[in-house]
């Protein structure tokens, strides 16, 4: 399985998550605009440093802007200093809960900016951290980027005293304890260069950014999230699915200044309603645990019905999948015949119709059935496996000339599909950037259904294939 990278002008697509193999124009002036978004709740003080960290900064008024989203607070956000020399719009969203996700969204949408920098209100980058950060979606639109958070007491710090210190004039403040679950997450991980479906815990959107084709593309942040916590992990999980590709860059610092979780009192609760509402929208089988139905599963499969197609053919085949794969969404067309209706529709796996769009963004895996087939439980959840990160994004199924199967992964097909909307052919794209392993039946184990399939045999345990 030979990968590349590829390149259109100064954008480049990496295969897999293999971001070492381009190198951002970092330390010079962005050549796209950047919007720079932080949302507010009633931390006027923070807020105010923050104001002096972007002032630090010596940002290219030309090419930055600064967008402060109010979640609803009892009192409007401090104005910035006439002396920042950036354009700052201050924009307003109803009390509705704790929405930072939703904040973020109302301030992406205000702007036109290319290049879109995430940091809470709270934390406040280093004079080069928005440069740093920046510059990789700008080389790799597919970039989903965090920096380095670091802890720091700047209780009763002033905006004067705070761009002193950031500006390196004045002494820094004291340290808190730096979060050692991220630190070695990035380090076990070589700064989220070997990545696999669980990854995602390693974004924090406090200091992150990405590229606005990327954030559009995926829906931005859930914006039903209405309690504190993880809707950062939620989107970076929904992105990596569809192909971003995770970077951590150390030397984009921003300091934080309240503890970290692990530091904070009824963390264990509050930790819990985050599992719960991560489990239900996220579909990594770690994330969610075993037993129940969501809403979205974990993989897609679309059977289509060639002319003649018996109605045993049609139930083998969707027993096949369902036996395989528990947490599955099977979808049929809406004009099967009557008897399949009826077999199936009490199962709340099986669906007549497409598929929603959401539906297709928050799975892992992409399964078409191009006519009747039979395939063990068991090289039905192989093969969605092998297409898990690192694997190939796409395996085909042929037999006799005839595509029986296709397997993907939404984390393929995602980067595949970004690339097309900037004219680059799909197939090669899914080959150079990911893989597309082609086999015959017989090496994948999928048997075409000929004739009637003898469904007492079948459920029975002894199927027959067909004549």
């Amino acid at each position: 399985m030979t990968t590349t990278v590829i390149s259109r002008g100064p954008n480049h697509w990496v295969p897999h998550n293999e971001w070492d193999l381009v190198v951002p124009a970092q330390g010079r002036p962005p050549g796209s605009a950047v919007a720079i978004i932080v949302p507010y709740f009633e931390q006027p003080d923070s807020l105010l440093r923050m104001y002096a960290a972007i002032g630090a900064a010596r940002l290219d008024p030309s090419k930055h802007e600064l967008i402060v989203v109010d979640d609803g607070s009892s009192e409007p956000p401090p104005q910035p200093p006439e002396e920042l020399g950036l354009a700052v719009r201050i924009l307003n969203q109803p009390d509705r809960g704790c929405r930072p996700g939703a904040a973020r969204n109302l301030g992406a949408a205000s702007t036109d900016a290319e290049l879109l920098v995430f940091f809470d209100s709270d934390t406040l980058p280093e004079p080069q951290t928005i440069g740093l950060l920046a510059s990789w979606p700008e080389a790799m639109p597919d970039a989903l980027v965090v920096g380095r958070r670091g802890h720091a007491d700047l209780a009763g710090w002033s905006p004067a005293e705070t761009e002193a210190w950031l500006s390196g004039s004045a002494a820094p403040p004291a340290r808190g304890d730096d979060p050692t679950w991220l630190e070695e997450g990035y380090r076990s991980s070589r700064n989220l260069l070997d990545v696999d479906d669980r990854s995602y815990r390693y974004v924090i959107s406090a200091v992150m950014a990405c590229h606005r084709s990327l954030y559009d593309d995926v829906g931005g942040f859930d914006p039903a999230r209405d309690e504190y916590g993880s809707e950062d992990w939620e989107f970076a999980s929904r992105a990596f699915n569809n192909g971003a590709v995770l970077i951590h860059e150390p030397d984009a610092i921003a300091w934080h200044d309240e503890p970290d979780w692990a530091g904070r009192d009824g963390r264990l609760a509050a930790k819990n309603r985050e599992t719960l509402y991560l489990s239900a929208a996220t579909a990594e089988p770690l994330t969610r645990g075993p037993g129940l139905i969501h809403h979205h599963p974990d993989t897609v499969a679309l059977v289509e019905l060639r002319p003649n197609t018996s109605d045993s053919q049609v139930v083998a085949t969707i027993h096949c999948l369902l036996a395989g794969i528990f947490d599955i969404n099977v979808h049929l067309p809406s004009d099967v015949p009557d008897a399949v209706r009826r077999h199936v529709e009490h199962d709340p796996r099986v669906h007549l119709g497409p598929p929603t769009p959401e539906e297709l963004l928050r799975c892992r895996t992409v399964v078409r059935v191009y006519g009747p087939a039979y395939w063990s439980p068991e090289r039905v959840r192989s093969i969605v496996d092998e297409v898990r990160p690192g694997g190939p994004g796409l395996i085909t199924v042929d037999h006799d000339g005839d595509r029986l199967a296709a397997v993907a992964s939404t984390r393929a097909l995602g980067r595949v599909r970004r690339a097309a909307m900037c004219g680059i052919d799909e197939n090669s794209a899914m080959t150079g950037l990911f893989g597309h392993d082609e086999r015959s039946a017989d090496a994948a184990g999928i048997h075409r259904l000929n004739g009637e399939v003898d469904l007492a045999a079948y459920f029975g345990g002894w199927a027959t294939h067909g004549s």
